[in-house]
């Protein structure tokens, strides 16, 4: 299980990372879109929420993001939602890409990324 602290910076959601030298690290390119739709599908009102992700799941995961394909080094995930146990895909528009810094947490690319949002 790993976790970031999330807050915005520069117009975006972005996390700093000291452990993987990872400074204002910006979430770009629908990421975004998908974070602040979790968070209000959620009712979690926070300028700082945390994430806990994994690439399996856990107890009381909120959704998940799966890999589409790879694009310029990074890749292209849809978000899924988890309510009541029940999975679903939630919008072919919420689509966002990860780029390589998603591989200082993962020794590749995963199929799934398991995620809870906090306040």
């Amino acid at each position: 299980m790993l976790i970031i602290q999330l807050y915005r910076f520069a117009g975006t959601w972005a996390f700093t990372d000291e452990a993987r030298k990872l400074t204002h690290e910006p979430f770009v390119l629908g990421i975004p879109e998908i974070i602040d739709k979790i968070l209000e599908d959620n009712g979690i009102v926070s300028d700082q929420p945390k994430i806990l992700f994994s690439a399996k799941p856990f107890p009381k995961h909120q959704g998940y993001l799966r890999y589409t394909n790879f694009e310029a080094d990074g890749v292209w995930y849809n978000l899924f939602s988890t309510t009541n146990g029940e999975e679903k895909y939630v919008n072919e528009n919420l689509t966002g890409w990860l780029c390589p810094a998603t591989l200082k947490y993962f020794p590749v690319h995963p199929e799934y990324i398991y995620f809870k949002l906090e306040a």
